[in-house]
């Protein structure tokens, strides 16, 4: 299978390449306007190197993609890869608006364009245990916290992504760039979608234009409410990246995160301990698992964990979450 990686300047893109190490994968080309990370990929795997994204999807015969680049122009460079017939998987959060990613999936929709979203909790190991507890998923879930709090903005000049500084092109800060996995995770776990979003942001650990702050309630349709924080201001170094900590209320079990997993405590059993299941929570060790399990899925004819109607639903509750903000 001929893999391209698009825009591969993208401070996640190398998060994917484990997952391209299997039997019948050959990266064959790679861009990068910026000329940086996505070259070193190319030379990595002796692939072309285009620097526009658009002279690769027309030069290239290409059976999956792997699409990541600036937001603002994630659904044009999505919508390309739609009319050229090429599947692929779109890094989140597809888009800075909610018409673009509206857009997009139905343009994807309309051909039944095969398109996975990395909102990662939708596979892996936490998905099978929290569905294992709440005897399958949806479940029915009362309320839920997550609290994700990432290292300082500047990361993101290092990396070569400046762009992510700048709301116009990013489409937000720490609330869109992290708190999506969990907007995601809410509509996973109870299968209910946002009725009340109320939200608050602050930009003043840092002053970089966008939140580096934000706090995020969600009331479901159904009555579930959900904590979302998001952020960062962690002062990451070496092992300790961020502080990542979430509690979760079922009709059967509290949960709780730790560091290497969780401690589950039985509603109906309040006088015993709780007890330890280990599970990896690390966001980057899901990358790879994304990758294996999206092309399964393609090769089988099946559709994504995670599409682009995820992505609409994640979207729009960001929408709500800056229009309150901002009142």
């Amino acid at each position: 299978m001929r893999i391209a990686l698009i825009e591969a300047g993208h401070w996640h893109a190398p998060l994917y390449l484990d997952g391209l190490a299997g039997d019948g994968l050959e990266v064959t080309a790679v861009s990068d306007v910026s000329g940086g990370g996505g070259r070193a990929i190319a030379e990595r795997y002796g692939a072309r190197f285009h620097e526009r994204w658009e002279d690769l999807i027309g030069a290239e015969t290409i059976d999956f993609a792997f699409a990541f680049g600036r937001p603002v122009e994630m659904p044009v460079i999505g919508e390309a890869l739609v009319r050229a017939g090429v599947p692929f998987a779109l890094e989140k959060p597809c888009g800075v608006d909610l018409d673009g990613v509206q857009g997009l999936a139905r343009l994807a929709a309309a051909t039944d364009h095969f398109v996975a979203v990395p909102y990662l909790y939708r596979i892996g190991p936490l998905r099978e245990v929290l569905a294992e507890l709440a005897g399958g998923l949806p479940g029915r879930f009362h309320h839920m916290s997550f609290r994700f709090i990432g290292g300082p903005p500047g990361r993101y000049l290092e990396t070569n992504c400046p762009w992510m500084l700048d709301r116009a092109q990013s489409g937000g800060g720490a609330l869109m760039n992290l708190g999506g996995h969990f907007v995601d995770l809410v509509s996973l776990l109870t299968g209910e979608t946002a009725r009340d979003v109320v939200a608050v942001t602050s930009d003043s650990a840092y002053g970089a234009g966008i939140e580096d702050y934000a706090a995020l309630t969600i009331r479901t349709d159904g009555g579930a409410v959900a904590v979302v924080e998001a952020g960062y201001t962690f002062p990451s170094a070496g092992e300790a990246l961020r502080e990542f900590s979430f509690t979760l209320r079922s009709d059967t079990h509290y949960v709780t995160s730790t560091g290497d997993g969780l401690i589950v405590r039985d509603v109906a059993r309040p006088s015993e301990a709780g007890r330890h299941i280990g599970v990896e929570l690390r966001t980057e060790r899901y990358y790879p698992m994304f990758v294996a399990d999206t092309l399964a899925r393609f090769r089988r004819g099946e559709p994504p964990a995670c599409g682009l109607g995820e992505a609409v639903e994640v979207m729009d509750v960001m929408a709500r979450a800056y229009r309150s903000a901002q009142t």
